[in-house]
């Protein structure tokens, strides 16, 4: 088959959950399929590249600092990835795999699909309430709200990354048929390799993912800064990069914490990653917006403590492997873990349909489902 997938933040030029899976997707299936990705040009990108046997076609320069202004999605950004879409009319492909975001897009592979007989598939993470977009865009929220809906309904079929996301897709209208819940996200080869080479657990916090402020790093720096003060032996590291980066590392250093926490770019290898998470003892997450979180899964894998704040929007299913408190006990829950790491491993499901080995099994049943 010839199959295209196609967003604007490519894995691993830039490094979030939906650009893991994107790329674990097209990886897999590459190894018996032709396989093509459509994305904006990131830095150290060329414009056409082959990785792991995915051909990238990348236009229009783009940076964390361009596609994210004033802690949003840059619209124009948005509408330079769409309009680059048009590439997808000088190829053939049997299947067309889209992220729902920037949504802008979503028109374009509509009509591509229509007149050339290919199949569309959106993926979605997470779907925006009302109100959520009244915070994110202001007096445009409701507009983008609707507009939003009625482009997220045009797929032929929809890929939700958990059962969270797919009642949200069945309360904007999409038939329950058309939608499957997928999220390849743990490599199992690669997490047993670190947790063999790991060693003995240190008191320390652990964070990675984008610098945005969805993330609530601020809060995050706060509750390790609390906890140290309850345990001196307590110390935090914050892996990753974004727009907030340098008011963090300010923050960090109004609050006198410099000898406490500590910030890491992203680790150039997965078991590099993984290795550190392992050697920590708990993963905390204080984001306001989740429609998975792998760095979570990927932790409970490890057999390191996740703490969430009760609020987390994380799907109950994967709460329910964490530990959950009220945000205003989170140092002492942070205190108390680091003094007994050990994960409660009866209290983790199994974690078999987060594994990659599943990708092409899951396309062949979507694919013979959708008559291809």
């Amino acid at each position: 088959m010839r199959i295209a997938f196609a967003y604007d933040l490519p894995y691993p030029w830039h490094i979030g959950g939906i650009e893991q899976i994107n790329a674990t997707e097209a990886e897999e299936l590459a190894k018996a399929n032709e396989v093509h990705f459509f994305t904006m040009r990131w830095p150290n990108m060329p414009s056409t590249t082959v990785r792991n046997g995915v051909n990238y076609h990348a236009w229009y320069p783009a940076s964390i600092n361009t596609v994210y202004r004033h802690g949003r999605r840059s619209i124009r950004k948005a509408l330079a990835f769409s309009f680059g879409l048009l590439r997808l009319f000088g190829y053939r492909f049997d299947l067309l795999v889209i992220d729902q975001f920037p949504y802008l897009h979503i028109p374009i592979a509509v009509v591509y699909a229509k007149l050339t007989g290919c199949k569309l598939v959106i993926r979605v993470a997470e779907v925006w309430s009302l109100d959520y977009w009244k915070s994110y865009l202001g007096v445009l929220g409701a507009p983008a709200h609707s507009l939003a809906i009625s482009l997220s309904k045009m797929g032929d079929h929809y890929i939700a990354n958990s059962q969270k996301t797919m009642q949200q897709l069945e309360q904007i209208g999409v038939k329950r048929s058309k939608i499957k819940v997928f999220a390849p996200v743990l490599n199992k080869e690669a997490l047993d390799f670190a947790l063999k080479s790991s060693h003995t657990k240190r008191r320390r916090v652990v964070f990675s993912g984008r610098l945005i402020k969805e993330k609530r790093i601020d809060a995050w720096i706060r509750a390790v800064g609390k906890a140290s003060k309850l345990d001196s032996r307590i110390n935090g590291t914050i892996i990753g990069k974004g727009a907030e980066e340098a008011s963090l590392k300010k923050l960090v250093k109004d609050l006198k914490l410099d000898h406490v926490i500590s910030f890491k770019r992203f680790f150039k290898s997965k078991s590099s990653l993984y290795k550190y998470i392992a050697e920590s003892s708990v993963l905390l997450n204080m984001s306001s917006r989740e429609g998975l979180s792998i760095i979570t899964l990927e932790a409970i894998a490890l057999g390191t403590r996740v703490l969430l704040p009760s609020d987390s929007p994380i799907p109950e299913d994967i709460k329910e492997m964490c530990t959950v408190a009220e945000e205003s006990a989170i140092p002492m829950a942070l205190k108390r873990i680091c003094s007994n790491p050990e994960q409660k491993r009866e209290r983790i499901q199994s974690l078999e349909r987060y594994y990659s080995s599943n990708v092409v099994s899951f396309y062949s049943a979507l694919t013979k489902e959708m008559g291809l």
